[in-house]
């Protein structure tokens, strides 16, 4: 907004803008900071939110908004600022699993023994696991020579499931 002072542009601007998405759910804080000619919001959200549906949320809202604002005003840019990128947030721990057992164990233990412990300590905002495959197999059948094998493909599930449950008996 050319020739306005701060105090328009926070009043019919910043003010309005910030107004409108202080009413998103999982807003955990909200700032702004407006110049003669421009303005800036900041929304910090809980952690766990889903940020791609907020800059959604934000930017619908934006497009509701912005046609009340003074005809001089540009349509506003949203950018997501994520904590590392600004080098906020560390990471206090590390670890590396192993086992002479298979992957899908390994994760299935770490998550249920160490993981779901970690979460529910004070003081502890996130949790990852990475590393680990869970236990999937993609089975890709031409139905030609299944037909020409006389294979029905009930057959084949079937015996899937039998060799699952006798290898996998806790696995259902």
């Amino acid at each position: 907004m050319e020739n306005t002072t701060l105090e328009m542009t926070e009043e019919k601007v910043t003010a309005v803008l910030e107004n409108a998405v202080s009413q998103l759910g999982q807003l955990r804080k909200i700032t702004s900071r407006s110049t003669h000619s421009s303005g800036n919001i900041n929304l910090e959200f809980n952690t766990r939110t889903n940020m791609q549906v907020k800059h959604f949320e934000v930017a619908s809202i934006i497009r509701k908004v912005f046609p009340s604002l003074p005809q001089s005003v540009t349509f506003p840019v949203i950018k997501e600022v994520h904590d590392n990128y600004l080098g906020l947030e560390e990471m206090l721990m590390t670890y590396t699993v192993s086992a002479d057992k298979a992957s899908y164990d390994i994760l299935q233990f770490t998550e249920e023994k160490i993981v779901k412990k970690l979460s529910n300590l004070l003081g502890i905002e996130e949790t990852n696991l990475s590393g680990a495959s869970p236990l999937k197999i993609a089975i890709s059948l031409n139905p030609y020579k299944c037909e020409a094998l006389q294979i029905s493909m009930e057959s084949v599930q079937t015996s899937l499931k039998e060799q699952q449950e006798q290898r996998y008996p806790d696995m259902r």
